[in-house]
């Protein structure tokens, strides 16, 4: 079963006031502000929701991907990279890399959030728990 904080996401007010926005800077800004998506990353931040239940959920997702068709959960994916931003780790890392160059017609504004994420990423200050010391 997956986590019900990740099902927040695919809620119909979320997404709905997402349709306003058509282009990335502010839909980021929009997911950023919103509590269902900062839920999901403190869920994540906690460890309460793992990397195994964000697969499963994108799995899920995936499911409904047909090619020549918008796929209706772009808002969906986007919302999952921007409570991801502040997650350091290498499973956060590769995941909005990954979608930052995803290049499908059908997914057009999920990569370009996920763009956004990596670049206010590096406005972040880095957390002291992910500076390496040498052994």
């Amino acid at each position: 079963m997956l986590p019900d904080v990740l099902d927040r996401l695919l809620s119909d007010d979320l997404l709905a006031n997402a349709c306003a926005f058509s282009t990335a800077p502010p839909l980021r800004q929009f997911f950023a502000r919103r509590a269902e998506v900062r839920e999901v990353g403190e869920a994540l931040r906690r460890g309460s929701v793992g990397e195994e239940a964000v697969r499963d959920f994108l799995a899920r997702l995936l499911g409904d991907l047909t090619a020549g068709v918008l796929f209706r959960h772009d808002l969906t994916v986007a919302a999952l990279a921007v409570a991801l931003e502040e997650l350091r780790t290498p499973f956060a890392d590769e995941f909005l890399r990954e979608l930052a160059d995803l290049r499908l017609a059908e997914v057009p504004l999920a990569p370009r959030v996920a763009q956004e994420v990596l670049a206010h990423r590096q406005t972040l200050p880095q957390p002291a728990a992910h500076q390496s010391a040498a052994p």
